[in-house]
């Protein structure tokens, strides 16, 4: 129909949820708003190509496909890095494959870790927020926190696919110095 999405540049004073039961239902919420969106366009995954373009429907599936893959996945790459270790520990001469797999799955979370790390370091300053940076190290748990929420969707998706949980908001006014300070 011609139309197309942009990001908003000002600053929107969208408040974060200070309690993680409404963090969780609130990222809930989101997964579930997601998954219903690639649902709905792959039902069709030839028409979203012809719609999008090649370049714009990879974009998709990169955004999208891979932000649910990658969360709802999460826990099995926790599990197979300590698969793996397992077997480099508990042997003596290790196969080659547990080696592998083991080198893989280290590389892989250690560079996904580092990587939202390094963007949110760089993200705090911009956004009045350099206080939050001591709390990255709980990054591994912020994202085995994001996998429960996706799969929380998902069986929400499965079971109540009409309902949406809602969360509590606080009115918050912006300060002079660009965050958010109790109304």
């Amino acid at each position: 129909m011609g139309y197309r999405t942009d990001v908003l540049r000002l600053p929107t004073y969208e408040e974060a949820p200070i309690h993680i039961g409404v963090w969780i239902r609130q990222r809930t919420r989101w997964f579930k708003g997601w998954l219903q969106t690639w649902l709905v366009h792959m039902r069709n995954p030839g028409k979203l190509h012809r719609d999008l373009g090649l370049f714009n429907s990879l974009m998709f599936h990169a955004m999208i496909t891979g932000m649910i893959i990658s969360a709802l996945m999460h826990p099995l790459f926790i599990v197979s890095l300590g698969f793996a270790i397992y077997h480099l520990l508990s042997s003596s001469s290790p196969a080659l494959f547990y080696q592998i797999l083991a080198l893989v799955d280290i590389i892989n979370i250690v560079l996904g870790y580092a990587a939202f790390m390094v963007l949110s370091w760089r993200a705090l300053p911009v956004s009045g927020l350099t206080r939050l940076r001591r709390k990255l190290i709980a990054v591994p748990l912020y994202w085995l926190l994001i996998s429960w929420a996706s799969w929380r969707a998902v069986w929400h998706l499965c079971t109540r696919p009409f309902e949406w949980e809602k969360t509590p908001h606080i009115m918050r006014k912006p300060k002079t110095d660009g965050g958010i300070s109790d109304g």
